[in-house]
């Protein structure tokens, strides 16, 4: 094997033992869930007019079974500014104070969701 390939092979696993694969697998789980969380929100929000329906889709897709009776009223609220927020953004008014809305809802439903283990 000639010389520098096999010193960029020796590089290459030193490295590799450095980096914690474990963690990336981790880290890439959580934004896959919260790609796929959120981009079926997005086609709810897209797809229905009425926002109670709207809220309770939501609900069903980001929260387990079981988990959504364990909030308490400033998650169950957060769901409900975040769908509300959200279709008025895609549909009606892209402004900052709905961007903001959608931002901060989302800040309190992921941390709900941490407490619960899951990886978002």
């Amino acid at each position: 094997m000639p010389v520098k390939i096999a010193n960029f092979l020796s590089e290459y696993d030193k490295k590799k033992v450095s980096v914690d694969v474990g963690a990336l697998y981790h880290l890439e789980k959580s934004a896959l869930e919260r790609y796929l969380v959120l981009s079926a929100v997005f086609s709810t929000v897209c797809a229905n007019s009425d926002e109670n329906i709207v809220s309770q889709t939501f609900e069903n897709i980001v929260f387990r079974p079981g988990e959504y009776t364990k909030v308490g009223p400033d998650v169950k609220n957060a769901v409900r500014d975040f769908a509300h927020s959200l279709r008025a953004y895609t549909t009606e008014d892209a402004s900052s104070e709905n961007d903001l809305v959608v931002c901060e809802s989302w800040a309190v439903i992921e941390k709900a969701l941490r407490s619960f283990g899951r990886a978002i």
